[in-house]
């Protein structure tokens, strides 16, 4: 399968994106990282940007490509990204557990 740019713009895309509902906020939301429902598993053929700020727990196996340098995470991790950033994971990540907390630049630039 040819790689893929996704861009996410929004809350309500990010929920799009994961099948997840819709969002009880515009501008955030938390997602628990063991509910969220893809019908393409395949996460590796794709790149992400977010125009979100993300905090992100997450115990994982496989690594993240975030910028230019490739993480390790097999041991969990606290991830910290600023809106419109490139990442990509590995071909064998695999999510146990974690959360994911979004929020749109509007939400802190009022």
């Amino acid at each position: 399968m040819p790689e893929a740019f996704i861009s996410i713009k929004s809350v309500a895309d990010l929920h799009r994106f994961y099948n997840y509902g819709s969002p009880k906020h515009p501008l955030v939301t938390v997602i628990d990282l063991k509910n969220i429902s893809r019908s393409d598993e395949n996460f590796a053929n794709y790149f992400y940007s977010l125009n979100l700020y993300t905090i992100v727990y997450k115990k994982f196996k496989g690594s993240i490509k975030y910028g230019r340098s490739h993480y390790d995470f097999q041991e969990g991790t606290l991830m910290f990204t600023a809106s419109n950033q490139v990442i990509r994971p590995s071909s064998d990540t695999e999510i146990e557990e974690g959360w994911f907390l979004a929020f749109h630049p509007d939400f802190i630039y009022g």
